[in-house]
């Protein structure tokens, strides 16, 4: 039973003349109470827009007195109605009413929850211009926002449902930072509304119906933000974290069945079924974050009050953070504390492009990784150079086949760690910022594994060392040189603080090589060779002493 079918057409004739209702807002508050409609369907049987049924309603709201949104308001004034009628003899008993109301109306109207402040919004009117035309105008069921830490996914989202807010009959935000059970989102952190009897649904595929008829009764804009914590970390991208696998049938229903509602997920990688179920013309669709265009990006900046003398020096400095915002107002704001500003005196240090808070944040996008996607990673930042599906396959010691470095690479490609060059797409290569943080991993990992193996007298943990080759011989002179600057010399001279005796120093590193002696050639990989190479460099050092 609904309280539509429980208040006749006479009894809404005769209330709008009590309130002076004209003739169209009775017809639009007709359809949504007699007939149950929602806003998409009024507007279609009355030939005019989904605004003009807002606004027609709007003035039915007003003139009952009624403060709230959208359907927090409807909802009161079914219940005035019900009353109403009640009070001239309706048969209906007072407990069936409420129980109807309470079945088909949402309790929460506008759910911000843990969303950001965004008081200022940098470039991506593309991004929004397509976001726009998915959402509002195709009317997508489930878009997904994706790309690396700090690109901007969360603001994105933020500014997308505040500027169509109106064009919702609700907007719910729900931050999945502390990565809530789906059993918990559907009926506390959403805010699902359910009376009683759905209350006591025990299965999360019941709840899970219960929020598709409310999607399909009205238009929500619901945001899961931060969808990388629910899951797997260590794994190829996509799969799920023990516990959170129901959330890959949350997001398959949106996105199959139908309903008028838009889901926004926003994520570091993109889960499987969002994969296969997404396609140009489908009404589940993805968007790929990159960075800031050139204007945008230097607002950022300009921001930061940074020297605008240095403006060259500007777009060399978006070039090397990617136009990724979050890492240009921290460099930005390092700027201007340490270097007063001046972009071209930073860029003259040749201090590493890696900070603090920078750092952390690729860490935890790098330690999300599988063993072979940090493999990978690795070679590419000592290549310092783009590399070939072959090329990879070669360099890689690890037993693998063809498939797994596909999928690897795929992978990488779609957590937005790893892209394909402009001038050679058949060739992968690392962001500039990402590189030089490989750069800085590699030496710490090396020179951690180094020291163990003198406390332990062991090589048991030496890896990244062994399957991996610090100068290869079979690059060029210059790429050498690179190698050599990057991540010999900064081990060399690491080693040297930490092994303060020069002696000492050069016999652990032979005792390695004498551990490595008896061993095969899997279990010796590059070993030998980076040993050898990091002796030259400490008797070369020492010689020009």
């Amino acid at each position: 039973m609904t309280p539509q079918t429980l208040i006749p057409q006479s009894f809404l004739d005769a209330i709008a003349l009590e309130y002076g209702l004209t003739s169209a807002e009775l017809a639009a508050l007709s359809l949504a109470v007699v007939a149950g409609q929602p806003t998409k369907g009024i507007a279609s049987q009355l030939g005019i827009s989904e605004d003009a049924v807002r606004k027609r309603l709007s003035e039915v709201y007003q003139k009952f007195q009624i403060k709230g949104k959208g359907p927090v308001k409807l909802a009161k004034l079914q219940q005035i109605l019900v009353q109403k009628y009640q009070l001239q003899g309706a048969s209906a008993t007072t407990t069936d009413l409420e129980t109807a109301v309470t079945e088909s109306l949402p309790s929460q109207f506008v759910y911000w929850g843990e969303a950001p402040d965004v008081p200022f919004f940098y470039g991506r009117q593309q991004e929004m211009a397509a976001l726009e035309k998915w959402v509002i105008q195709d009317q997508c069921r489930l878009v997904t926002l994706l790309g690396m830490k700090g690109i901007g996914k969360t603001t994105l989202a933020v500014k997308l449902a505040r500027t169509f807010q109106a064009q919702f009959d609700g907007v719910v935000w729900c931050s999945l930072r502390h990565a809530p059970t789906l059993d918990s989102l559907l009926t506390s952190t959403l805010r699902l509304p359910v009376s009683s009897e759905v209350h006591a649904l025990r299965s999360t595929q019941e709840k899970i119906s219960a929020l598709l008829q409310i999607l399909h009764q009205y238009r929500y804009l619901i945001v899961l933000d931060n969808g990388e914590t629910i899951l797997r970390s260590g794994d190829f991208v996509g799969h799920y974290r023990d516990g959170y696998r129901d959330y890959g049938e949350l997001l398959q229903r949106i996105g199959e069945e139908p309903h008028q509602s838009c889901l926004i997920f926003t994520s570091l990688e993109q889960p499987r079924e969002i994969t296969f179920l997404e396609g140009k013309d489908m009404p589940v669709r993805s968007l790929r974050l990159s960075g800031l265009d050139l204007q945008a990006a230097q607002e950022i900046l300009r921001s930061k009050h940074l020297n605008e003398a240095d403006h060259k020096q500007w777009e060399i400095l978006i070039k090397l953070y990617g136009g990724n915002p979050l890492a240009l107002k921290i460099i930005g704001a390092t700027i201007q504390e340490l270097f007063d500003g001046s972009v071209r005196e930073f860029l003259r240090q040749r201090t590493t492009l890696i900070v603090q808070d920078i750092r952390e944040l690729l860490d935890d996008q790098f330690n999300r990784l599988s063993e072979l996607e940090k493999e990978i990673m690795i070679w590419l930042a000592i290549a310092q150079h783009p590399l070939s599906f072959s090329q990879i396959d070669k360099l890689i010691l690890l037993p693998i086949d063809s498939s797994e470095l596909m999928q690897a690479l795929g992978s990488l490609g779609r957590r937005s760690l790893v892209e394909k060059n402009k001038h050679t797409p058949n060739k992968f290569e690392l962001q500039p910022v990402v590189m030089d943080y490989m750069n800085s991993y590699i030496v710490e990992k090396i020179y951690h594994e180094i020291c163990a193996s003198t406390k332990e007298k062991s090589i048991k943990n030496i890896k990244i060392i062994r399957n991996h080759i610090l100068i290869n011989s079979q690059e060029k002179e210059e790429v050498k040189r690179i190698q050599e600057r990057l991540f010999l010399i900064p081990l060399r001279d690491r080693l040297r603080i930490y092994i303060r005796d020069e002696k000492a120093l050069n016999e652990h590193l032979n005792q390695i090589i004498d551990w490595l002696e008896n061993k095969s050639s899997l279990e010796v990989g590059y070993a030998s060779e980076n040993i050898y190479s990091l002796l030259a460099s400490l008797q070369a050092c020492v010689s020009n002493e």
